[in-house]
């Protein structure tokens, strides 16, 4: 088996070869119909009466043709697993070979000479099918002889298969050059900017569909000149733009620099007018510019938040400037300081650009060490806390120092940002100068103080000598005397009462309250107040319901405390409650293990505005009841300190005209 040389051919027979080989290289012919065309093409060339042709498709068998076979016989013929086969020889020498009569291959199958004496096959050659060093195919013709192929029917043979190889290439760059394509027009039409291709004189290759959109196109402008559709919009847009630069300028610029132009245009509609941002880029082919790409989109409500952003930012900013409290913005997780305003620099004596960048605790007049760490920090506890139960801010009070180390006591409120901005999450601490509401704040304590001291031993004698005038230890009295008497007795009983929960709350601010914590009973506490609340419960037809569950457990407490918390509150639900009411009390053990006790009235309830000023001094609830009733506004105050000193919580929920729900907590006693 050799390769024949290339013959010498008459001029007539290289005309008939270039004219039915071009043939085969048509635009627009699938791969199937170029195999087709092959066999019969390389029979009429080599005048043999059979030919085949395989395709491979990743090295793979995938598609065949034959001339002159009958039909399906040579399909079924396992050529590609004879080895001596010159179709398996073309395949791995990848040239053309030979086999002057097949029946002398040593591997062939006996029924396969049988099919083949049939189709009176003797001899073949097969030349490989190759473009760029890659097999893609054999092309193959069966003679009848036993002579071996003559030397112009092999060099057609190979020359026919280089033809089909090169046709099958093309085939499949077009098809990929065609799915390119229509995946670029499909990306192209996606994009909601319109987007134009101009070649480098200006002339439009091609638009996308946002373009059309956008513009309001009457017809194609294709093939157009760039500066002469903008000289005449009318006649290609139903829009007018109208550009802040002069749009050609810009387009010499992008050619003669390489570099990318934006400019703004206004774009007008029948009823209104949206603005255009337009970026030219250079298209280049290695270092030259062969085009331009125009790529615009509608930026209107873009620009509209842009101003809408810088006036919310310059009224925010002017807030930040003259607020009366200081304010530090800080980043939250390096702690160092971005900006400070006005009336921090102020009330610290340091200037902002002397805090930008450096850590917050050095200028609020925390105390830190060399390392800059301040230790035992109440701002950095807060912030813990506020991360920790995910609270919006937190307020502390503490004493501050100045750049010259005076000190003054400063309301610090924190809070952390939940959305981070410019890719940083923040800190805002706000900090008010309070010194002077605390200096008010001490000679109130201090008056509170001197009063009730001053005040509780004259009271006391007096409350016991009308005690002994009232009894007739100092003679009888008239009735009228008696009545006035009794009078004069009940209001100096208030007073008593009123100074002695003064003195409470004196020691309470001065944190010298002294409780005693053991095992209390809660049943038998709860009885002993209603036994003694029965004469106010009763004078206004009130029912007091307890309901506790059997052998409770005892709470960890202080007996008198918890007796004066239960007073005041279960006190509270009968004064605010109407005549011929009910008051309930609940008690049962919470999922955090504590006991939980409920007390709800069916009174007048308090609004919302109210609600924020429960537990505070010397506040009161202004409803139709709380001005018969009266009262200091110290009661709930001195409940809710009570309740915290002994490791519990109060709250209260209520809705005007629905009634009152006061609940505490307190730990049970392990």
């Amino acid at each position: 088996m050799t390769r024949t040389k290339t013959p010498d051919l008459t001029r007539e027979e290289v005309d008939l070869l270039i004219q039915e080989s071009t043939k085969i290289n048509v635009f627009g012919y699938s791969v199937d119909e170029i195999l087709r065309l092959s066999v019969d093409k390389i029979t009429k060339l080599t005048g043999v009466k059979k030919s085949s042709v395989i395709f491979f498709e990743s090295g793979i068998s995938q598609k065949m043709a034959v001339s002159g076979f009958s039909k399906d016989s040579l399909h079924e013929l396992p050529f590609n697993s004879i080895k001596s086969s010159p179709i398996l020889k073309a395949i791995s020498n990848k040239k053309v070979m030979m086999a002057s009569n097949i029946h002398e291959l040593e591997d062939m199958p006996l029924s396969m000479k049988k099919e083949l004496e049939k189709e009176n096959v003797v001899s073949m050659a097969s030349a490989p099918m190759i473009i760029n060093d890659e097999l893609v195919g054999v092309l193959t013709i069966y003679g009848d002889g036993k002579n071996l192929f003559n030397a112009k029917q092999i060099y057609i043979l190979s020359l026919l298969a280089s033809q089909i190889a090169f046709a099958i290439n093309n085939q499949k760059l077009i098809r990929k050059i065609r799915s390119e394509k229509l995946k670029l027009e499909t990306v192209q039409d996606a994009i909601e900017d319109g987007l134009i291709l101009f070649d480098i004189g200006g002339k439009v290759i091609d638009y996308n569909k946002a373009a059309e959109r956008i513009l309001g196109m009457k017809k194609d402008i294709r093939g157009l000149i760039r500066k002469d559709y903008l000289s005449n919009q009318s006649a290609h847009f139903n829009q007018r733009v109208d550009s802040q630069r002069d749009p050609n300028e810009v387009f010499s610029k992008v050619v003669e620099t390489g570099k990318t132009q934006e400019y703004f245009s206004s774009l007008k509609l029948s009823k209104e007018t949206r603005t255009l941002q337009t970026r030219l880029s250079p298209i280049k082919r290695g270092n030259k510019i062969i085009g331009v790409t125009s790529n615009f989109r509608d930026v209107t409500d873009i620009e509209n938040q842009k101003k809408e952003a810088l006036l919310e930012k310059e009224k925010w900013q002017a807030v930040f400037d003259h607020t009366g409290d200081g304010v530090l913005v800080v980043n939250k997780t390096t702690r160092k300081i971005l900006a400070a305003n006005p009336a921090l620099e102020k009330m610290v004596g340091y200037k902002e650009e002397e805090m930008l960048g450096k850590d917050f605790h050095c200028y609020v007049g925390l105390e830190v060490d060399s390392k800059g760490i301040c230790k035992n920090c109440p701002i950095s506890e807060a912030l813990q806390k506020i991360e920790k139960k995910n609270y919006q801010s937190e307020t502390i009070e503490i004493v501050l120092k100045r750049k010259d180390n005076s000190e003054f006591w400063g309301q610090v409120s924190l809070s952390v940002l939940k959305k981070e901005i410019e890719r940083e999450s923040l800190i805002i601490i706000t900090v008010r100068d309070i010194t002077k509401l605390k200096e008010v704040d001490q000679l109130k304590k201090d008056f509170t103080s001197i009063v009730s001291h001053e005040l509780r031993t004259p009271l006391t004698a007096i409350k016991g000598f009308l005690s002994m005038i009232i009894k007739g230890d100092v003679g009888d009295l008239e009735a009228k005397q008696l009545h006035f008497l009794n009078r004069v007795y009940q209001s100096t009983e208030r007073m008593v009462l009123l100074v002695e929960d003064l003195l409470v709350i004196n020691r309470i601010e001065t944190e010298k309250v002294s409780v005693t914590i053991k095992p209390i009973s809660l049943n038998r506490v709860l009885q002993e107040v209603i036994d003694e609340l029965t004469i106010k419960s009763l004078s206004k037809n009130i029912r007091v319901r307890v309901y506790i569950p059997q052998n409770f457990s005892n709470v960890s407490a202080d007996a008198d405390r918890l007796k004066q918390i239960l007073y005041n509150l279960i006190g509270n639900a009968i004064k605010y409650s109407q005549a011929g009411s009910k008051v309930r009390v609940d008690v049962k053990i919470n999922d955090e293990g504590m006991a939980e006790v409920s007390i709800k009235d069916q009174g007048v309830g308090i609004s919302e505005f109210d609600m924020d000023k429960l537990f505070k001094k010397f506040s009161r609830i202004q409803n139709e009841l709380s001005v018969k009733a009266g009262g200091s506004g110290l009661g709930l105050y001195i409940t809710k300190s009570l309740v915290e000193t002994q490791g519990g919580k109060v709250w209260a929920e209520s809705e005007k005209g629905k009634g009152s729900n006061f609940t505490f907590t307190l730990p049970l006693y392990n």
